[in-house]
């Protein structure tokens, strides 16, 4: 037994069990299909800008898949057990060649709801304290929901914990769903939702229309949850898709990172390549090697000002043993 939100969850230790909940996750869904992504290159908000998704902010979390299903009994083969069992993503891979079944967690949660759930149900959940965030499903009493539109959805959703679902129906959780934001009200998101919520918050998520990858925009400035900090940090405050995208380029832009504080640098020469994020790195003519662009910020400033061989003040990382480029130098 292990604590598991409000209450104590089983640890689900049987190798079989959990080869079974694998393999049946993966015969209903395509897993690499249905992904979260951080949302790291100008190609990627060009995307966002042209495709509107929806937004939503990004709790403070451990994230779950949420299976509902009836396996056979591993002593009385006849008979078929209802399990719930929230299911660790820490460790799974979207290759099932990938995934060492030993490492995955599960827990069996006692839950109460009718036959129907039980009958196949997979959500996409995040735990917060003792709530149980449902931020997507792929997979409602048996059917698909991949094609249902997102919003639709989770109205969706809601109504059918509420009737299929017990009063009482968990001691570890309370099952919550996802509310949805369009572009224009990230005014909204800012100003109200997270200098007002008791939860800590990370960051914005952009899920497509309908079930797919979703992008995760996290900085860290976003955690300063007052209202002033908010409103004049985090400039993500437009009233259609195409400005929202750019004003986020502008806040990128803004931050300050601890490698541009970085006492190694030095001038050297930047050759941009065919390939998005692929900058050669010169030394008096001598190839040091590729560029590192760790954010959207490096990514538009090279975009935008490296479109011949240039000269670049450049950071080192020794994480990475790599060069950033900072800025040009005329």
């Amino acid at each position: 037994m292990v604590k598991f939100g409000n209450s104590d969850a089983f640890i689900i230790n049987d190798l079989d069990l959990k080869i079974k909940i694998i393999d049946y996750i993966f015969s209903i869904m395509e897993l690499s299909k249905y992904r979260y992504t951080m949302l790291e290159n100008v190609q990627q908000l060009n995307f966002l800008k042209t495709n509107e998704h929806y937004v939503s902010p990004n709790f403070k979390g451990f994230n779950y898949f949420l299976l509902f299903y009836k396996f056979k009994d591993s002593i009385q083969k006849n008979k078929e057990s209802s399990y719930c069992i929230a299911i660790d993503k820490k460790n799974l891979s979207y290759h099932r060649k990938s995934i060492d079944i030993k490492k995955v967690f599960m827990y069996r949660i006692k839950i109460f709801a009718s036959s129907s759930i039980f009958m196949g149900s997979l959500f996409d959940t995040k735990l917060i304290k003792d709530i149980m965030l449902v931020k997507d499903c792929y997979y409602l009493m048996g059917n698909n929901t991949t094609d249902m539109e997102m919003n639709e959805k989770m109205i969706y959703l809601d109504s059918i914990i509420a009737n299929q679902f017990h009063k009482e129906y968990c001691n570890n959780f309370k099952l919550k769903i996802n509310k949805l934001y369009k572009y224009n009200m990230l005014d909204e998101i800012v100003k109200n939702v997270i200098p007002n919520c008791e939860l800590e918050i990370i960051g914005l998520i952009f899920y497509p229309i309908k079930s797919g990858v979703s992008y995760i925009f996290t900085e860290k400035s976003i955690e300063n949850k007052t209202p002033q900090s908010n409103t004049q940090n985090i400039k993500i405050v437009s009233n259609d898709s195409y400005n929202m995208i750019f004003q986020i380029k502008e806040f990128l832009s803004s931050r300050v990172y601890s490698y541009e504080n970085n006492c190694m640098k030095k001038v050297l020469e930047l050759e941009p390549t065919d390939i998005t994020d692929v900058y050669y790195v010169y030394d008096n003519e001598s190839k040091l090697g590729i560029a590192h662009i760790p954010n959207l910020k490096v990514s538009n400033y090279c975009r935008e000002n490296i479109i011949e061989k240039k000269k670049c003040l450049c950071s080192f990382s020794k994480q990475f043993n790599k060069w950033i480029p900072l800025n040009i130098v005329n």
